[in-house]
């Protein structure tokens, strides 16, 4: 048995040459390596020009990376995500609801200098979500332009975590609270309003804005 296995002749498999890229195929792969050097020299730079800072009793920690999970628009799309913590270790346990306005104007800072690293005459859709240690599930701003006036959208964002802060006084600023935001590149954004225009609700979850009226957002972004 084993001999009659041995004895199997191989199959002989011709080794074939890889043809060379055309010219217009080299062009685009040339044009493409460019496009990503530029990209991660920007994103570089980016991460020096937004660095973490203190205001009061509030520091605050602003991470920068792309998204986790991989597809075709993760190279494009920026998450910013922003810790907010004791700037003294000995005043950790004042309620996080006490200092909220000075989170306030440090977020309308932060939101400023994201939004001047895009162009400005352009639209750029940004998602914000609210967390912290101990909230179950986080609560999602959904989809604003980035180029709104700062303040507005950081008031909006307070508010929204003040509805919850109100109910969860005992929270304390040693426990942190996070805000992220993920600004979707130009192609992403457009595949997301042709998801809006065409009124499917296959990645569009409904949920009480502000005003407490019923709207529905595109805010299911995995991150």
């Amino acid at each position: 048995m084993f001999s009659s296995i041995v004895n199997i002749p191989l199959r002989r498999y011709k080794m074939t040459k890889k043809k060379p890229l055309s010219k217009s195929s080299l062009n685009i792969k040339n044009t493409w390596s460019k496009k990503r050097k530029q990209f991660e020299e920007n994103f570089e730079g980016l991460k020096k020009r937004i660095r973490n800072g203190t205001r009061g009793e509030v520091k605050y920690n602003i991470e920068i990376r792309r998204r986790l999970r991989a597809d075709k628009f993760s190279a494009e799309d920026l998450l910013f995500k922003i810790n907010f913590n004791s700037s003294d270790s000995e005043n950790s346990d004042i309620p996080l609801i006490s200092v909220g306005l000075t989170i306030y104007y440090a977020l309308t800072e932060i939101i400023q200098k994201i939004s001047k690293e895009y162009d400005q005459s352009k639209k750029r859709l940004a998602f914000f979500t609210i967390s912290t240690p101990s909230m179950v599930n986080s609560i999602n701003l959904g989809g604003v332009d980035i180029h709104n006036p700062s303040d507005e959208i950081a008031d909006r964002l307070m508010n929204a975590a003040f509805r919850y802060l109100i109910s969860h006084s005992t929270i304390e600023l040693g426990e942190g609270l996070t805000i992220t935001c993920l600004v979707v590149g130009l192609n992403h954004q457009k595949m997301i309003e042709q998801i809006r225009l065409s009124g499917t609700t296959k990645d569009i979850k409904f949920y009480n804005l502000l005003d407490g009226n019923r709207s529905r957002s595109l805010y299911r972004i995995p991150i």
